[in-house]
């Protein structure tokens, strides 16, 4: 794509949020955006193909969400409250009094030199008869980041899922974001209803975008809150509700 194409492109894409998608004309958009019909025309080979040029920006903007929210898999921790892959903190030494188990073997690649095992943290088969194993990606007292608290609920799967769904919905509520929501709300109506036009595929591309992030109970919950939302603006009870579906996600028994 040329430089003058990507900012044709960015420019409508500007207009069609301010605007909408469903009385796209060329002429006016064209007029707006300092171009004429005959240069889009030749840049995008047809009006459908702009659409559909403008429906892959509105899904790359939908990606860089999912991706600014999402959690790398087995890292349960929220950015900014826990060291990734669970390593030990540097400077952190052992807690008092506690000594490395005889026959205790560390786990490749997460001691830190001088760092004395934590019982009940030894590889399965290890441990020392009565010490229970400390729950995936719990804290270690003593070894937390200086002023980050643990977040209840977040050990398991389930924590992981509840704390992309509280991010997700942030960005879902902001008013900031409401035309580009209305803009996919209007390009996933139009591919249901006109699967042979260029909004063809769009409302399953972003299903199975979203799954890959989200099970189907979150994702369906997220959209529902989302439609919502948009209809009646109204954030505080729409909120709440996301909110109920959080505590259940956390308040569930670790898998």
């Amino acid at each position: 794509m040329s430089s003058r194409q990507d900012e044709l492109l960015e420019a409508a894409y500007r207009y069609v949020l301010a605007n909408g998608l469903a009385d796209l004309s060329l002429r006016p958009l064209a007029a707006a955006i300092g171009s004429s019909p005959r240069v889009l025309l030749f840049l995008f080979g047809s009006k459908d193909g702009l659409i559909r040029a403008l429906l892959a920006r509105a899904r790359a903007e939908e990606m860089t969400l999912l991706a600014s929210t999402s959690l790398d898999p087995g890292n349960t921790a929220i950015p900014g409250n826990a060291v990734p892959g669970n390593t030990a903190v540097p400077g952190n030494g052992a807690l008092p009094g506690n000594t490395p188990v005889p026959g205790n073997t560390a786990v490749p690649g997460n001691t830190v030199p001088g760092n004395t095992a934590v019982p009940g943290n030894a590889v399965p088969g290890n441990a020392v008869p009565g010490n229970t194993a400390i729950p995936r990606n719990a804290a270690m007292p003593g070894n937390a980041v200086p002023g980050n608290t643990a977040i209840p609920g977040n050990a398991g799967a389930d924590g992981e899922i509840a704390d992309s769904v509280e991010r997700i919905w942030v960005w879902l509520a902001a008013p900031e974001h409401r035309p580009l929501l209305r803009l996919w709300t209007e390009a996933y109506a139009r591919s249901l209803v006109e699967p042979d036009g260029p909004w063809g595929g769009f409302a399953r591309s972003t299903v199975e975008d979203w799954l890959r992030e989200l099970p189907t109970l979150s994702l369906a919950v997220l959209r529902g809150a989302l439609l919502d939302l948009l209809a009646t603006g109204d954030e505080g009870r729409v909120t709440a509700a996301v909110h109920e579906h959080i505590a259940a996600l956390r308040a569930a028994p670790s898998r």
